[in-house]
C-alpha cells in the first residue's frame, strides 16, 4: 500500500489558506509529498501500519465502520489521551485511503513539538483516532473509527471550544508469546508449547491439543464422587488439576467454585483446574508458565 499526502492545513474552527498564518500550536498538518520517490522512516512506518488494518462495515444500514487486524499475531492497543483543544491540538493527520460513506483510514503522521498533543502524551505516529469525548458536565461523545479525513476533522472541530477532551486512539502491536513448560507428576520434563498473549487460551484445550495426559483415574469427581471419568471440561468435577510452579500472574484469577473446592480438597494455593485456567487473557505480556500435570498423583 502506498500512501500519498495531500497539502492542507486547518485550525480548529476555520480553513487557513496562508501558510505563514499558521502556528504549530494551532493547526493540524498534512504534508505535501505527492508521488514522492523518497520514502523516509515515517512514511515507511505509516505504510506498514496501514497495511495491517482492515476496514470492516457493520450495522443494518452499513454505516458503522471498524478497523480490525486480520493477522492474529497482532492485537490493537488503545490509549486515552486527555488534551485541551483550545489553541489547536497540533496533530498531523494523514488519510491513507477514503472510501464510500465517508469511510477510510486516517493515521497520525506527526505530533507537533510543543503542541497540546505533545503535552497530553500518549499519542504515537501511526495511531488511528477511535473516538472523541468532552469532559465535565456537558458530556458529548463521537466515534470516528474507520472514517476518512474530512469526517474526522469535522468531528474534531465540534470539540474546539471545550476546555478538556479525551481522544482515544488505537494502534497495532505484536502479541507477545507465553512459553508453557509441562512436567510430569514426578517432575520429569514432558514438553512445552507456545501461546500468543491476549487471547486467554484455555489451558485444558491446549493440553488436549498436545495429547497430554491430564487425568488420574483414581481422582474422585467433586460433583459426582461415585462416578468415574470427568466432566469433559465443564468446570465442575475438579479432576484436571495442575500445579503452577511459575507464571501464576500470567493466568486468570480463580473463580469462586474453583477456589472453594481446591481449599475444601486441601490442595496448595498454586493448584489450578486446567479447564478454568486461561493463559494471558486480555493483556499483552510475555513470559513463562511452568506446570506439573496430575500433581496429586505424586501423593499416591
Amino acid at each position: 500500500m502506498v500512501i500519498f499526502h495531500i497539502a492542507i492545513a486547518l485550525v480548529c474552527c476555520s480553513l487557513v489558506t496562508g501558510f505563514n498564518s499558521l502556528r504549530p500550536q494551532q493547526s493540524f498538518f498534512r504534508k505535501t509529498v505527492l508521488h514522492s520517490t523518497e520514502v523516509d522512516e515515517v512514511t515507511e512506518k505509516l505504510n506498514e501500519v496501514a497495511s495491517k488494518w482492515k476496514l470492516v462495515q457493520y450495522g443494518q444500514r452499513g454505516d458503522d465502520f471498524r478497523l480490525e487486524l486480520p493477522d492474529r499475531t497482532f492485537m490493537d492497543e488503545r490509549t486515552r489521551v486527555v488534551v485541551t483543544p483550545q489553541g489547536g491540538l497540533g496533530l498531523s493527520l494523514l488519510e491513507a485511503y477514503s472510501l464510500k460513506q465517508q469511510s477510510g483510514l486516517v493515521l497520525i503522521d506527526e505530533i507537533i513539538p510543543g503542541s497540546n498533543a505533545e503535552k497530553g502524551g500518549g499519542f504515537q505516529i501511526g495511531d488511528s483516532i477511535v473516538s472523541i469525548a468532552s469532559l465535565g458536565d456537558d458530556i458529548k461523545i463521537t466515534t470516528v473509527e474507520g472514517r476518512n479525513f474530512d469526517y474526522t476533522v469535522n468531528e474534531l472541530r465540534k470539540f474546539s471550544e471545550y476546555e478538556k477532551i479525551a481522544i482515544t486512539v488505537k494502534r497495532p502491536v505484536k502479541r507477545k508469546e507465553i512459553d508453557v513448560k509441562m512436567y510430569g507428576p514426578k517432575g520429569e520434563f514432558a514438553g512445552n508449547f507456545t501461546v500468543l498473549s491476549g487471547y486467554g487460551t484455555n489451558m485444558r484445550t491446549a493440553l488436549q491439543s498436545m495429547n497430554m495426559k491430564m487425568y488420574d483415574e483414581r481422582m474422585a469427581r467433586f460433583d459426582a464422587p461415585y462416578e468415574g471419568g470427568n466432566c469433559g471440561g465443564e468446570g465442575t468435577c475438579g479432576t484436571c488439576q495442575v500445579e503452577v510452579m511459575e507464571g501464576m500472574d500470567l493466568l486468570n484469577k480463580k473463580v469462586r467454585v474453583e477456589d472453594a473446592v481446591l481449599i475444601q480438597q486441601g490442595m496448595p494455593a498454586n493448584y489450578r483446574w486446567a479447564c478454568r485456567a486461561e493463559i494471558a487473557g486480555g493483556v499483552n505480556r510475555g513470559g513463562t508458565v511452568r506446570i506439573k500435570l496430575r500433581p496429586q498423583t505424586a501423593n499416591w
